[in-house]
């Protein structure tokens, strides 16, 4: 019967980890799926609500037009108006049983 090998014990695996460094809001762009998720609204809402100056507009993203990408700092922005402007609206009478 053959003896078994004597093999020399594993060292333990390097592992390299990068630390992720993410540009600042203002210059972090956001693709559509992006946007839907997180206005809620879908493709033709938002492009609809762009053209009535509603919804801040798109950048190109590629030389063809093709990829679209919104500004984070404009989104963010854009939420603050309109919780704002809900805010505002009158409730007056709301619930009441009068």
């Amino acid at each position: 019967m053959p003896k078994p090998k004597k093999t020399a014990p594993k060292k333990p695996r390097k592992t390299y980890t990068r630390k992720l460094t993410l540009p600042p809001p203002e210059t972090c762009f956001r693709r559509i799926g992006y946007v839907e998720a997180f206005t809620g609204l879908r493709r033709t809402a938002l492009l609809k609500m762009v053209m009535r100056d509603e919804f801040p507009a798109p950048f190109s993203l590629s030389d063809s037009g093709r990829a679209l990408g919104w500004l984070d700092s404009e989104l963010e922005e854009w939420k603050a108006d309109r919780l704002q402007h809900h805010r505002k609206k009158d409730f007056a009478g709301y619930g009441s049983t009068a």
